[in-house]
């Protein structure tokens, strides 16, 4: 083989190994391009992998966390995303505090805080998935800071199914969000 000076050349022995034998159409049937990568690759490479629930994102009225810093301390919000992080730091008063941080492909990342009131109600819903839609409400930490304390987690996953098999006429079960927000609602 013949390579030119101004060529870049790799050093991998030859011959190369087997890949797999491609994609097949059973790979395929019902998966999108991101879910073929996601499942190999771990990551998505063609598109952010929440893109495909921003339709559903729509429909429930949530709000992308880049407009988060324009809205006011105490709007009533519901933000989604992939799980990106998860702590819970140790507490002086030994209650636990949960911060969640979702990217929703949207820009900076959601920041949610459960605190122990609310994960008392939630139970362990805030880490039974990894795609999660959140009730809540915007908190100010200075001129451009915005957390969602949240009140209430869904797995993404199931609120999705469901939303798909329910007619558009229904009204929503008790256990997914409620009607979409027609507006954000500040806190009287």
């Amino acid at each position: 083989m013949h390579i030119d000076d101004d060529q870049l050349a790799f050093d991998v022995d030859l011959p190369l190994p087997e890949s797999g034998g491609g994609v097949t159409s059973l790979d395929l049937y019902g998966r999108t391009q991101s879910d073929l990568e996601l499942r190999d690759l771990h990551l998505s490479v063609s598109s952010h992998q929440m893109a495909r629930f921003h339709p559903l994102f729509g429909k429930l009225g949530v709000t992308p966390a880049a407009q988060l810093s324009s809205l006011p301390g105490g709007t009533e919000v519901l933000v989604a995303g992939v799980r990106r992080a998860t702590n819970t730091p140790p507490m002086r008063r030994g209650r636990r505090v949960v911060f969640v941080s979702l990217d929703d492909g949207s820009g900076p990342v959601a920041n949610v805080v459960f605190f122990h009131n609310a994960q008392e109600r939630v139970g362990g819903r805030v880490f039974a998935t990894h795609y999660l839609l959140v009730r809540g409400r915007t908190r100010r930490s200075g001129a451009k800071g915005v957390s969602v304390t949240g009140e209430n987690p869904w797995d993404l996953l199931a609120v999705a199914r469901q939303s798909e098999l329910r007619p558009a006429a229904d009204h929503a079960a008790p256990d997914v969000p409620p009607k979409p927000l027609a507006h954000h609602r500040k806190r009287a």
